[in-house]
């Protein structure tokens, strides 16, 4: 971005602030405005991070979203090792409703697992899977070692 555009956004920027506002580019470009204002503000690099990953799950939501509703894939490893994933659930499309569902599968989690949003279509591609790696390792002759 030139030096120009960030001057007259900064200037703009400074201006909405005095009258109380948002600017309207900041809420059409959430991203530029946590690259560039987020700092500014004294926000620490992990706050700017968390927010950015945020931000870009909300952008995934609202591709990926049929009618108000998303698909999500999950899936995770529990503490005997046994891996599952395709797991789909469809939930509204808000962060709201993704965040309840990540905090309930957090919640019962036993070890890794992730919950991602998928393209409406994917979803039907998608098959669930359940493997024991622990007993794979076993039958394998190195029950020591458990390969992912």
């Amino acid at each position: 971005m030139p030096l120009d555009s960030q001057i007259v956004q900064y200037i703009r920027t400074q201006a909405a602030e005095e009258r109380g506002e948002v600017p309207a580019f900041l809420l059409d470009h959430r991203r530029l405005w946590a690259a560039l204002f987020l700092p500014r503000y004294g926000f620490s690099d992990s706050i700017h991070q968390r927010l950015t990953k945020r931000w870009d799950l909300l952008e995934r939501i609202e591709a990926f979203s049929h009618n108000g509703r998303v698909a999500v894939n999950t899936g995770g490893r529990d503490c005997d090792m046994c891996v599952s994933d395709g797991d789909i659930r469809v939930i509204d499309a808000t962060y709201t409703a993704f965040k309840a569902l990540y905090d309930a599968l957090e919640d019962s989690a036993e070890g890794p697992f992730w919950a991602y949003p998928i393209p409406w279509e994917e979803q039907a591609n998608i098959r669930q899977t359940s493997r024991d790696l622990a007993l794979e390792a076993f039958e394998s002759g190195h029950p020591h070692v458990v390969y992912p």
